[in-house]
This record gives C-alpha cells, sequence and structure tokens, in this order.
C-alpha cells in the first residue's frame, strides 16, 4: 500500500511540474511547487487509507444478535421471551 501511496505522490510530482513549468514559472518555484502538491497528494491519501481501514474495522451485527422492532427475537419464531430479557428456563409450549 505504501509503494502505491508513493507512486500516486510521484505521478503527481511530475503533472504538476509540467503544468507549472508551462505557465514560465522560474525552475526553484516549478520543483518547489511540484513537492508541495507531491506532499499534499500523500498525506491526503495515507488519511483516505486510515479513514477507509478504520471504517472497515467496525463490527456488524449479525440479524440474529438484532432485536427485531416489535420486541421478538430476530431471524426466529416467537417463544414468549422479549428480545431484550434472557430467558433461564426454556419456553412453556401452549
Amino acid at each position: 500500500m505504501a509503494k502505491l501511496i508513493f507512486q500516486v505522490g510521484l505521478l503527481a510530482f511530475f503533472i504538476s511540474a509540467v503544468a507549472f513549468g508551462l505557465q514560465d514559472y522560474p525552475l526553484f518555484d516549478v520543483i518547489l511547487r511540484a513537492f508541495i502538491v507531491c506532499v499534499g497528494v500523500i498525506l491526503i491519501s495515507v488519511v483516505m487509507v486510515f479513514v477507509f481501514a478504520w471504517a472497515g474495522n467496525k463490527p456488524v451485527a449479525s440479524p440474529a444478535e438484532t432485536p427485531a422492532s416489535d420486541g421478538l427475537r430476530a431471524g426466529g419464531a416467537h417463544n414468549g421471551t422479549a428480545a431484550h430479557t434472557t430467558a433461564t428456563e426454556p419456553a412453556k409450549a401452549d
């Protein structure tokens, strides 16, 4: 991943160097501005990778663990207990 981010930064450096060079800036200004663009692209890429990695690591509740809107256990038949309670004894059949 680091290699890809670095390559994208280098691509941004060379594209911006050409773009600034075509605008008749002095050579030092072209290199300095292109370097600033390169660092900015790399920093934004690293932040995006961290944000997506952080968002991807959040646990997702399975349907069996999520209570239904009517208070019954999700994913199964009604056994006489609400989703927010725990049954200590098996439900009696009527």
